[in-house]
């Protein structure tokens, strides 16, 4: 539970000392880990207003906003607040988001096509009965928002700069605001097209080494219980292996020739072999995919196929893999759940590349 406390100035001061597992945890052992899996700091405070503005107000917030971007929320946490003060009502949220951006307007905090960004507010709509200024809407996830915003730069969280119309549809925005931004935006990050999926894991135009070829560009190591995977002699990426089991290079997706610059590399490895769960016989060999950037940097491990050694068992439904031009989508057909990995172009100022 959040709470909302009376602050001076007419403005609802909302502490989210609670909203730390809305951003992954930092993880001290593999420090290539890129900036966007780092935590939002362990206490943060956002404002929601609690005075009324006119049309022309909301006109001028949105002109003197730091920050101007078109952007894609990735995944949103709302969790529940109470508040002090009767004129807020009883469904009062605190709202914790990610973002990736679209397209830039203009950015003091210095956001461009690809910054991955923390989005903290509170929604504080009137109680029954009370006059007060329409809340600032709750943002949804994988919807596209022309946002006004103030804040960061880097892990430090953004926030609404102008009241309820902080988050428009990007289509409903002047056509010259629109063009203007249009025409600063950089190529995508990454191309779809050339990146492979369990099911279709020869793409036309990708670069794809097996055999003595990957043998010769990658290289197993082993430090302790620990393994990684050196590319091109680089500095060895932590691999997620299970049991007592070596890993075992698989292929290697190479970036390539006119590929924009996010496009991520991808190793498929083995990363585990276990017994099968019954009432299956036989093992179970699961494969992932570690997706790298070309400052090789780790984006994201997700698994990418299950295979049986019990051939009288149906084979198990496939991870679906979903490519777009700044992130891909791994859907796991056992838990319905879908992971998210972001691409970040390694020649962006963002601090979040870095």
């Amino acid at each position: 539970m959040i709470r909302f406390v009376r602050a001076p100035r007419a403005a609802t001061m909302l502490v989210l000392a609670a909203l730390v597992g809305s951003a992954p945890a930092r993880a001290a052992s593999t420090p290539n880990l890129p900036t966007i899996l780092q935590p939002v700091p362990n206490t943060t405070t956002v404002t929601a207003p609690n005075a009324a503005i006119s049309p022309a107000e909301f006109k001028a917030e949105q002109a003197s906003a730091p920050d101007e971007v078109v952007l894609r929320v990735t995944t949103v946490k709302a969790t529940p607040a109470k508040s002090d003060d009767d004129t807020i009502g009883p469904d009062a949220k605190a709202i914790a988001a990610r973002a990736v951006v679209l397209s830039v307007q203009h950015s003091r905090s210095g956001l461009n096509i690809g910054s991955v960004i923390y989005l903290l507010y509170g929604y504080a709509p009137p109680a029954p009965g009370k006059p007060g200024p329409p809340p600032i809407p709750i943002v949804q996830q994988n919807t596209d928002y022309h946002a006004f915003l103030s804040g960061g730069p880097g892990d430090t969280p953004y926030h609404p700069a102008a009241g309820a119309q902080s988050f428009l549809d990007p289509k409903t925005v002047d056509a010259p605001a629109a063009a203007a931004s249009d025409a600063k935006a950089p190529p995508s990050l990454a191309d779809p097209a050339l990146l492979p999926t369990p099911i279709n894991p020869r793409p036309p135009g990708s670069v794809h080494l097996t055999g003595d070829n990957l043998a010769q560009f990658v290289k197993l190591v082993q430090t302790g219980n620990q393994w990684g995977a050196s590319i091109a002699h680089a500095d060895p990426l932590p691999l997620l292996t299970q049991g007592t089991e070596p890993p075992q290079l698989l292929g290697y997706y190479g970036k390539p020739l006119g590929a924009p610059a996010g496009q991520p590399t991808i190793l498929i490895y083995r990363a585990s072999i276990t017994p099968a769960p019954p009432p299956i016989t036989g093992n179970l060999t699961s494969l992932r995919a570690l997706l790298v950037n070309a400052d090789n940097r780790v984006l994201g491990d997700a698994p990418w196929m299950r295979i049986l050694s019990d051939d009288h068992h149906p084979p198990l439904a496939p991870y679906t893999w979903t490519w777009s031009a700044y992130k891909v989508d791994i859907d796991d057909p056992d838990t319905q759940k879908t992971q998210t990995i972001l691409f970040v172009a390694p020649t962006s100022s963002n601090p979040a590349a870095k």
